[in-house]
């Protein structure tokens, strides 16, 4: 059976932790995901975890956001859509106006970047 162009199919092994763990982590750089990954064992390949993060970004369902910082590492979040996917599907969390909102999102990033550069 074909899936209509444009949907995707997510996999309750890899996909569902991955978008768990970003909405956990609310803010989380590429390489912090991919720890994460790891270590819960829903991971072990680096090209599989990009391919399937690239997905869950181009299907606008984690937004992906670049810092001010050195490190030139994408910092990713959950988008309104994901959040929402995930609360259908039971996980807790709290879908606020502002999460929808991505310039907002973009605003509290670089404010966080900012304030732990001092630290």
């Amino acid at each position: 059976m074909r899936y209509p162009k444009g949907s995707i199919q997510l996999n309750e092994s890899r996909d569902l932790p991955l978008l768990r763990q970003i909405l956990r982590s609310e803010f989380v750089s590429h390489s912090q995901l991919l720890e994460f990954m790891r270590l819960n064992h829903h991971e072990r390949n680096r090209n599989s975890f990009d391919w399937r993060l690239r997905r869950l970004v181009d299907r606008e369902l984690v937004w992906r956001q670049t810092t001010s910082n050195c490190t030139g590492e994408f910092v990713y979040s959950v988008a309104g859509s994901g959040a929402v996917l995930l609360q259908g599907m039971g996980e807790y969390c709290l879908v606020g106006r502002d999460r929808f909102n991505g310039k907002e999102a973009e605003r509290r990033i670089l404010i966080l970047s900012d304030s732990t550069r001092s630290i």
